[in-house]
């Protein structure tokens, strides 16, 4: 249940580092 909530800011950081 990491669609939209778990994802987007570890997600956003992973790729911006």
């Amino acid at each position: 249940m990491r669609t939209k909530k778990g994802f987007t800011l570890i997600e956003l950081l992973i790729v911006i580092a």
